[in-house]
């Protein structure tokens, strides 16, 4: 595989090493590769952690899947750094897969350099006085001095700034986290000028959801509209766009269909997880007007939606961890009972929402792409049709309805597509 550039427009998919899609063996990574080759995605940032023994030789038969299928699919190791870690750990991970065909590398200044990223690690000094002499000292520059170079974009939970590569001069460019528009746009709009100025690399990223009901954790962002994400990405247009995640369940940011139940849930009993595949396939036609430049020519008529499976007033009558707080802040944001939706029209059509026992609501909609306006759900089955001249052309059913008799609080998202 030929190194990139700084600015590569790459888009990349945080996979979870603990979390297999399907099982660890090549089949399954083989599987997972052209799942995510199918939305369009350039490869996987694998998030690693301890203990090795056991991750290892997973992400080990991750890199030979990738290696039978070509050259066209890009590999880099996320180092998560809320586990601990001695130098030798991060570096001997990092020259084991050095010389790997799929490995992404990036040339920078003529130099070939390892691309290496991380989750968290903005206090992480590996025993230094600093975190800029742990990450430089014991990292960086050991690994350059053995004739093995790193690309070195973290995810550093630090506030934007325009001065921020003064701090982190280190650094060759800064992948953050915040999706959330309140704050994750802001961001995004300070990391990728002050990238651009500095000749360093911006990762921007993108999620259809947030929320975590488990023993971890029992909280909730907001209603997130990954649209608005995307063309973000479009009116930026940062070096390269990570969505976090390919397949952490456990957060409810994952982007496709898991084949078996899991567990992500207060109660620790296996349940299958909501299909979200419909936000890697719509992120497919964003991910080429990113990449290209120019939006893409919609040649069929297809139909985009989500919702959560009940009210948020519903009461749950058994749940052990109760209702899910807001994670931000002390106080709580309500969520709206609101149907998300885009569609894509090859001609002027109209496009009804029903919504349970509600009356239909209907939107006269021109050829072109979407979103869909407000619509409040309420319970029963969700559908969303496109008609043209009194003719029905195409209708999606979600595969679950809204239900407000409920035991356990779900506030994760069931999604839709055809």
């Amino acid at each position: 595989m030929q190194p990139f550039s700084v600015s590569p427009k790459l888009v990349l998919a945080h996979n979870l090493i603990i979390f297999p899609l399907y099982n660890k063996t090549i089949a399954g990574y083989t599987q997972e590769i052209l799942y995510a080759k199918l939305m369009h995605i350039d490869g996987f940032a694998v998030n690693i952690q301890p203990p090795f023994s056991v991750y290892l030789p997973m992400v080990d038969t991750m890199y030979e899947a990738a290696r039978q299928l070509g050259n066209d699919f890009s590999l880099c190791l996320s180092f998560d750094m809320t586990y601990n870690y001695t130098e030798y750990d991060v570096t001997s991970t990092i020259t084991r897969y050095m010389s790997h065909p799929n490995q992404l590398m990036i040339n920078h200044n003529g130099v070939n350099k390892i691309f290496v990223s991380t989750f968290r690690g903005e206090a992480y000094t590996f025993g230094h006085n600093t975190t800029e002499d742990g990450w430089k000292n014991g990292i960086i520059q050991p690994l350059a001095n053995n004739g093995t170079p790193i690309y070195f974009v973290p995810n550093f939970w630090v506030d934007a700034s325009n001065d921020f590569f003064e701090s982190y001069d280190y650094l060759d460019g800064i992948f953050s986290w915040w999706c959330y528009p309140s704050r994750g746009f802001s961001t995004n709009d300070i990391f990728s000028a002050v990238s651009a100025n500095e000749g360093k690399t911006y990762i921007e990223p993108i999620t259809p959801w947030f929320y975590k009901h488990n023993s971890v954790g029992n909280w909730y962002q907001g209603d997130y509209n990954i649209i608005d994400q995307w063309m973000n990405v479009i009116q930026l247009d940062p070096g390269m766009v990570e969505l976090v995640t390919w397949n952490d369940f456990s957060e409810a940011t994952y982007i496709g269909s898991y084949s078996a139940p899991v567990f992500a849930d207060a109660d620790g009993v296996k349940r299958n997880v909501s299909d979200h595949e419909a936000f890697g396939v719509l992120s497919s036609f964003f991910i080429d007007w990113y990449k290209k430049g120019a939006q893409p020519e919609i040649i069929d008529d297809e139909i985009f939606f989500w919702f959560r499976p009940h009210s948020s007033s519903a009461v749950a009558t058994s749940d052990p961890l109760g209702l899910p707080k807001w994670l931000d802040g002390p106080y709580t944001v309500p969520l709206q009972d609101r149907i998300y939706g885009v569609v894509f029209l090859t001609d002027d059509a109209t496009v009804t929402v029903h919504s349970g026992n509600a009356v239909d609501t209907v939107f006269a909609m021109s050829k072109g792409w979407h979103t869909l306006p407000n619509v409040t759900f309420v319970e029963g089955q969700q559908a969303v049709s496109v008609s043209r001249m009194g003719r029905e052309v195409k209708t999606v059913v979600a595969r679950v309805a809204v239900n407000n008799t409920i035991s356990r609080y779900d506030f994760n998202v069931v999604a839709a597509y055809g």
